[in-house]
């Protein structure tokens, strides 16, 4: 029996070059989620290093109308600095109400205009962009794993030792 001692690097270079538009096609297609994802993020970081932060209490829950149904979003009242008195309606809303009328609640509000205001949460600031982001990176990672895996040739034969007669 003959043992494989050939070279192995242009059959990797191939395969690798014969894999890019298969790997290519999908990465363009979730390029977007990752950009928009990265962008929120980014917003949210600025958001938490320039407004100011606030207690405030959930005093009604409203109804609106959405493309995709109706929810709830709280209507919450707080003060600012300055001893102003401001309500503002929560951008997001959930089904059923996620706040009670009266629960205490963490805002961050726009030192420029106090009525642009933000429950914090971490569901309300971060889980869009983290989903966002992840189902834009998860396919970047499987696609620089597969090119590293065919890179080195995991799965062929020399790195199998099977022999070839």
């Amino acid at each position: 029996m003959e043992v494989f001692r050939g070279n192995r690097l242009p059959v990797m270079r191939t395969h690798s070059r014969s894999l890019w538009p298969f790997l290519l096609i999908p990465l363009i297609a979730v390029s977007p989620f990752l950009l928009i994802g990265l962008s929120q993020a980014y917003g949210v970081i600025q958001m938490e290093r320039n407004w100011i932060s606030a207690p405030g209490t959930v005093v009604d829950n409203v109804v609106v109308a959405r493309a995709t149904g109706a929810a709830y979003s709280p209507v919450v009242e707080f003060r600012t600095m300055e001893g102003q008195t401001v309500r503002f309606t929560d951008s997001t809303g959930t089904v059923p109400p996620e706040y009670e009328v009266g629960a205490k609640v963490k805002v961050l509000y726009d030192p420029n205009d106090a009525r642009h205001g933000q429950i914090v949460s971490w569901e309300r600031l971060w889980l869009g962009p983290t989903l966002l982001t992840g189902s834009g990176l998860l396919p970047v990672l499987i696609a620089a794993l597969v090119l590293w895996l065919v890179g080195r040739g995991v799965g062929s034969s020399r790195r199998l030792g099977y022999r070839l007669r």
